[in-house]
C-alpha cells in the first residue's frame, strides 16, 4: 500500500468544505436578510428626510418657483407679441360718425369676452392701441365707429395676422374708462385730473421694460394707485420704444407731481450689488423738491433690499429724465454684480422689492397708507 498516497488523500479531504446543516443555512439567510432590511430602512429614512427637506424648501420658495415659471410664460407672451408685430398691417375700411360725446365706440358683435381685448397706452405719443384678439374674421370692411374729433386727431384700424388693432391718436392726455356691453366697446374720455388727485410718472429703460411685469406685482401697483386716486404712468407698460427725453417731456406736458426712475444694470467687475440715488437740486421747489424725493426713494429701497448704498449725486445732462425735470424727480441706479445677475432667485427677489419700493414711495409722498 502507498502510504504517501493515502496521506495526500486525507489532506485533500480535510481541505474540502463541510456541508452546512439546514439550521446553519437558515441562520446565514436570516443574518443576510436582517442586514438587507437594515440597509433598506436606512435608505428609506434618508429618502424621507431628503423628501421632507425638499418639500420644506419648495414651500418656503413656492412663490419664487411659481413666479419664475410664470415669468417664463410672460416672456413667451412678449416674444409672441413681437412675432405678431412682424406680420403686415392690412387696413380695414371703416365709417366714422363724428359726435361730440367724448368717446370712441367700436361694434363688437362677436367679441363679448373682455379677455380678448387689450388696451395699451403709448402715452408719450398720446396714443391708445386697442387689440381685438383673433377678430380678423369678425371685423369686416365697412364697420361703423363713433369718435369725437375734438379729442381725437386720427383713428386707424387694421388687421394684423389674426387680430384687429385700433389706434387712437388723441390731442391731449386724457383719463379714460372702458365699457364692454357685449355688443360694443366704449371708451369714455375725460380731463386727466378729473378722476385723480395726483399724477406720477415712472421710467424704466425700454430694453428692461419686462422687469416688473409679473401680474401680481403689476396688479399690486394698479390697486394701490386706484384706491388712492393716483394716475400712474408706467413707461414699461408701453410697447413702442421710448427714451428718457420723451418720458421727461411727457411728464412736463401733464404737469406731473413726481417722476421716478429705476435703472438696473450689470457690472461684471463688481464684487457686490450697489445703488446710488440721483436728483436735481438746481430746480428749486420750496415745499417738496427732488432732494427730498430722492431721500424717500433711497430710504424705501434700503428698507427692502440688502444693498450697498453709495449715496446721493446730482443728475447730469446724460440723465435727462432728472436733469430736465420741472417737478420733483429722482432716479435709483442699481449696479448688480455678475453673481447676483446670474442668480434667478436673487433677480426675482430684487424685482419683487422694486415693485414694492415704487408703491411705498408713492404712499410716503402722498401720505397714503400702504397695506
Amino acid at each position: 500500500m502507498d502510504w504517501n498516497s493515502e496521506i495526500e488523500q486525507e489532506e485533500m479531504l480535510t481541505e474540502e468544505p463541510q456541508a452546512l446543516t439546514s439550521a446553519e443555512q437558515e441562520l446565514i439567510v436570516a443574518q443576510n436578510r436582517d442586514r438587507l432590511y437594515k440597509r433598506a430602512a436606512a435608505a428609506a429614512t434618508f429618502f424621507l428626510i431628503a423628501a421632507a427637506a425638499l418639500m420644506v424648501s419648495f414651500k418656503l420658495h413656492e412663490d419664487f418657483f411659481d413666479a419664475s415659471s410664470r415669468f417664463g410664460l410672460l416672456m413667451e407672451s412678449v416674444n409672441a407679441q413681437e412675432e405678431n408685430k412682424a406680420y403686415p398691417k392690412i387696413n380695414v375700411k371703416a365709417v366714422f360718425d363724428d359726435k361730440e360725446e367724448s368717446r370712441l365706440v367700436i361694434p363688437l358683435d362677436a367679441l363679448a369676452d373682455s379677455a380678448n381685448i387689450t388696451i395699451h397706452e403709448e402715452f408719450t405719443k398720446k396714443k391708445l392701441t386697442i387689440t381685438l384678439k383673433e377678430a380678423s374674421e369678425q371685423i369686416v370692411d365697412g364697420i361703423r365707429m363713433t369718435g369725437d374729433s375734438r379729442i381725437m386727431d386720427a383713428v386707424g384700424i387694421y388687421r394684423q395676422h389674426l387680430d384687429v388693432v385700433v389706434e387712437v391718436y388723441c390731442k391731449e392726455t386724457y383719463s379714460y374708462v372702458t365699457q364692454n356691453t357685449g355688443t360694443a366697446l366704449t371708451i369714455n374720455f375725460s380731463p386727466l385730473r378729473d378722476n385723480y388727485d395726483a399724477v406720477a410718472v415712472v421710467y424704466i429703460p425700454y430694453e428692461d421694460r419686462s422687469r416688473l411685469e409679473l401680474p401680481e406685482w403689476h396688479q399690486s401697483l394698479a390697486d394701490f394707485v386706484s384706491d388712492n386716486r393716483i394716475r400712474l404712468f408706467m413707461a414699461s407698460d408701453m410697447q413702442e420704444a421710448y427714451t428718457q427725453q420723451e418720458v421727461s417731456a411727457f411728464a412736463e406736458s401733464v404737469n406731473a407731481d413726481i417722476v421716478l426712475g429705476l435703472d438696473v444694470s450689470v457690472d461684471a467687475a463688481a464684487q457686490q450689488t450697489t445703488a446710488e440715488a440721483f436728483c436735481n437740486t438746481t430746480y428749486f421747489m420750496p415745499d417738496f423738491n427732488s432732494a427730498q424725493l430722492s431721500v424717500i426713494f433711497a430710504e424705501t429701497l434700503v428698507s427692502k433690499v440688502q444693498i450697498d448704498f453709495l449715496g446721493f449725486a446730482e443728475a447730469q445732462a446724460d440723465m435727462p429724465l432728472i436733469y430736465d425735470a420741472t417737478c420733483p424727480a429722482a432716479m435709483l441706479k442699481i449696479s448688480q454684480s455678475q453673481k447676483d445677475a446670474d442668480s434667478v432667485e436673487t433677480v426675482y427677489k430684487l424685482n419683487e422689492s422694486l415693485a414694492a419700493v415704487i408703491r411705498d414711495t408713492l404712499g410716503s409722498v402722498y401720505g397714503k397708507s400702504v397695506q
